[in-house]
Formats: structure tokens, C-alpha cells, sequence
């Protein structure tokens, strides 16, 4: 399911934001950073849920071909954890130096190069794929890593639950 109708809606009103960026922080200093980003439309078009599963639509497809070639793109920076929900993707990224690149480059980019492929893929160009800005958060410690890492990884999870799946001893 990777139609225009479900990847975005030119009537989602645009809404006013505070920023939830540290003031003063420097966005381009080595750390891992929690992102996550969120369709415009709010509807399901980056994964379905079947039975026990979760499934990555052909858009969902896309946006982790985005994923994994952003260190290509952007020298010094990882590509740590990443998981493709529904309607949204967490992904932490790395930056693993000192450099020009910042986390909004980053988070930009990926946002862009997915849009477009997704884009390219429904015939059409200019139409917003992404919700404007994103949510982050610093990683401050490698405790702090490992529980994101664990949340990126079984936020699938509650996907599941969420559809009114039952788990019994993990996924199936």
C-alpha cells in the first residue's frame, strides 16, 4: 500500500510548533541522537500490520533505501538503529566527529531523498510526504543509547498490540 491517497493529504492544517531543541546545544558535536519522524497525512502508508507481523509497504521500502544510504552522503555520521511504523520512523544517528554536518542536515536529507523517491514511485513531484520538523532527543550516556536502541527496535511491538494482536513469547 503505497498509493497517494495514504502518503499525504494537501488539507493536514499546517500547525504552530514550539522547537524542542536544547538552546545553545551545537547539533553538529559527536553523540548519538533519537529522531523521530512522522507522515503528513498521519495514515498508515510506511508498514501494515498482518496477523503477527509487521510488513514495510513500498513506500516504508523507500524510506529505508534513504536510511541505509545516508552515510554515503554524509562522512563521519552512523546509521545506528532504524524502524519504519505505519505513520512514522525512529532512527538514531550518530555523529561520530566534529564536523560541518549537522543533525538537521541529516534529519533533512532523509526526509528529501525519501519524499522524492516516494514521489517518483506515485508518479508525482512537490507533494509532502513528511510532517514538518521532527522530534529528537541528545543521547547523553551509553545507558541512555541501549534504551533507545531497545524502544527503536520493539516499538514494533506495540504496533502490534495497537492492532490488537496478542503476542505470546515475542513475535511469531
Amino acid at each position: 500500500m503505497c498509493d497517494s491517497a495514504t502518503v499525504s493529504d494537501p488539507h493536514t492544517p499546517s500547525l504552530n510548533r514550539k522547537s524542542t531543541r536544547l538552546a545553545g546545544y551545537d547539533y553538529s558535536s559527536p553523540g548519538y541522537y533519537f529522531v523521530t519522524v512522522r507522515t503528513a497525512s498521519g495514515v498508515p502508508a510506511l508498514s501494515v500490520v498482518y496477523e503477527t507481523v509487521t510488513y514495510q509497504t513500498a513506500c516504508g521500502k523507500l524510506v529505508r533505501s534513504s536510511w541505509d544510504g545516508l552515510p554515503k552522503r554524509f562522512a563521519g555520521i552512523e546509521t545506528d538503529a532504524f524502524n519504519v511504523q505505519p505513520d512514522h520512523a525512529h532512527l538514531i544517528v550518530g555523529i561520530l566527529r566534529q564536523s560541518e554536518t549537522t543533525l538537521g542536515d541529516v534529519v533533512r536529507a532523509f526526509k528529501s531523498i525519501s519524499a522524492r523517491a516516494i514521489n517518483r514511485r506515485l508518479g508525482r513531484s512537490g507533494v509532502r510526504v513528511w510532517q514538518r520538523g521532527y522530534y529528537e532527543r541528545v543521547i547523553r550516556n551509553e545507558r541512555e543509547l541501549e534504551q533507545a536502541r531497545h524502544y527503536v527496535v520493539y516499538n514494533g511491538l506495540k504496533t502490534l498490540e495497537q492492532a490488537g494482536v496478542r503476542q505470546r513469547g515475542g513475535i511469531e
